[in-house]
């Protein structure tokens, strides 16, 4: 059957008929029994758009592969696996990430007016395994925390500058040695030499000033300079 501007066909069943179509434009259709389109392709870019609720597209892939949804719904991505469904969103306007797990409880959530990164669980970061080598060693801005292996008296470590807000934990976890941390830009203090005593620690936060000093801990405290 012809229609203007469509060449359809027509699934003939009791509780449903289904149009696909080719308009002017160039533009694939598939539409319901109501008239509605359920999908679309555009023959001009490429861009595509599924389902139809409410007068609203519910998924559209654009000519650059940008996946965009609903404003009212949340975009869910599930793993079909019995103990591991999971749910990414969108919760509404306010544009926060949520991750669910599979009774649908939130586990992890950034807000997207604020920026502000709430977990259910625990925090873990990636850890640097430092072995001063030559009595030197860099301590990387890459990690949450660094665990030095001291291999000689007075070995000189190394922190250069990082990003605002960013936190670094270095910690003296193996080797019966002394070591003297020295960041590139401090603020009230120039270094801190770890004894050679095992479990000393420091926590930084790098501010616009440089290196802070959050915290210091061990049996032993860490001489700060």
């Amino acid at each position: 059957m012809v229609e203007a501007g469509n060449v359809s066909s027509y699934q003939f069943t009791a509780v449903e008929t289904v149009t696909i179509g080719v308009d002017l434009a160039g533009t694939l259709n598939v539409k319901d029994s109501g008239g509605n389109t359920t999908a679309s392709i555009d023959g001009a870019d490429g861009s595509a758009s599924f389902g139809y609720q409410g007068g609203n597209i519910g998924l559209m892939i654009d000519q650059y592969g940008n996946i965009t949804t609903n404003n009212s719904a949340e975009a869910t991505l599930y793993n079909l696996h019995a103990d591991n469904l999971l749910t990414v969103g969108k919760s509404g306007n306010a544009g926060t990430l949520n991750v669910k797990d599979s009774s649908d409880t939130t586990t992890a959530s950034i807000d997207g007016s604020s920026g502000t990164l709430t977990l259910a669980g625990a925090l873990i970061g990636g850890t640097q395994a430092l072995v001063t080598s030559g009595g030197a060693g860099a301590v990387n801005l890459t990690t949450l925390t660094t665990e030095v292996e001291t291999t000689g008296t007075l070995d000189a470590l190394t922190l250069a500058n990082g990003t605002v807000g960013q936190i670094k934990i270095i910690t003296h976890t193996v080797g019966a040695f002394t070591s003297v941390l020295t960041p590139t830009t401090a603020v009230g203090f120039t270094s801190i030499t770890f004894l050679a005593s095992l479990g000393q620690t420091c926590t930084l936060e790098y501010t616009n000033a440089g290196w802070v000093i959050l915290a210091v801990g061990g049996l032993t405290l860490p001489v700060v300079a």
